[in-house]
């Protein structure tokens, strides 16, 4: 199988980064480290990031919230990986699809964590093409996993959408209709919890940012789709440091070359 080409291009790392404002008093709920991770990734906090998913590990013998705590765990070190050094990036994905494996095991309805696993076990063959006899597989059946107990999940459609991108198209991958995902994905509602509910609640800005990502990363480039994405994701959160810092300079400067 030909290698899987990462979406790092466009890294995540940033040159100067800001520390996010956590918490003075570590989270005594799930839901506050879940908080924190979110203000950290916005950030690109790395600092922060690592303590939200150290925090997880109060609840992953807990009965009820600890496929929730491996799943953001997971979700911390996917969120690592992607501003991480180029020889560290693997062992956050490796740690990830662990992390996300434990969770579906304790909740095998948890769509979000199939989801983001897909990812990884994709990602995971640009490191290792000779596993894509086991973890293509594995990825795919995920993916639909997820997508049968959630495809209206905003989150979970653009995982799918991240994936096509990146799958060669003999193998199904396909750019078009990546975007398509997409433009669906953003046209969904982030899942509403309770007050009380330590569920996700990330994705309304994000899916935005991903759909600029990628649409710098396609071949041809879209800077100016990108652009109109990044600004609605600035537009839901204004502190969205990879889309202010890196994404719009750089779509903004590509659709300045191209109209010199």
């Amino acid at each position: 199988m030909r290698s899987i080409v990462l979406a790092s291009i466009l890294p995540l790392s940033l040159a100067a980064t800001v520390a996010a404002q956590d918490d003075q008093a570590a989270p005594e709920t799930l839901s506050g480290a879940r908080d924190q991770l979110d203000r950290a990734a916005f950030a690109v906090d790395r600092d922060g990031l690592k303590r939200a998913r150290d925090r997880c590990q109060s609840w992953f013998d807990d009965a009820s919230q600890g496929a929730l705590a491996h799943y953001y765990a997971g979700l911390a070190e996917w969120r690592l990986s992607r501003s991480a050094a180029d020889g560290a990036r693997h062992g956050h994905i490796l740690a990830a699809i662990e992390h996300l494996e434990a969770s579906v095991e304790n909740d095998a309805e948890l769509a979000d964590a199939w989801a983001l696993l897909s990812y990884c076990r994709l990602l995971h063959l640009a490191y290792k093409p000779e596993d894509s006899g086991t973890f293509g597989p594995a990825s795919s059946m995920a993916m639909a996993r997820a997508t049968e107990l959630a495809p209206g999940n905003r989150r979970v459609v653009m995982f799918n959408a991240m994936r096509l991108f990146q799958t060669p198209a003999e193998y199904g991958g396909s750019q078009d209709e990546a975007f398509a995902r997409f433009r669906a994905a953003t046209e969904l509602a982030v899942p509403a919890v309770a007050v009380d509910d330590a569920g996700p609640v990330w994705g309304d800005a994000e899916v935005w940012g991903e759909f600029g990502r990628f649409s710098l990363l396609a071949s041809p480039p879209r800077p100016e789709q990108a652009l109109q994405a990044f600004e609605q994701a600035v537009e839901r959160e204004p502190g969205y440091r990879f889309v202010t810092v890196r994404g719009m300079p750089r779509a903004k400067r590509m659709l300045a070359e191209d109209g010199g």
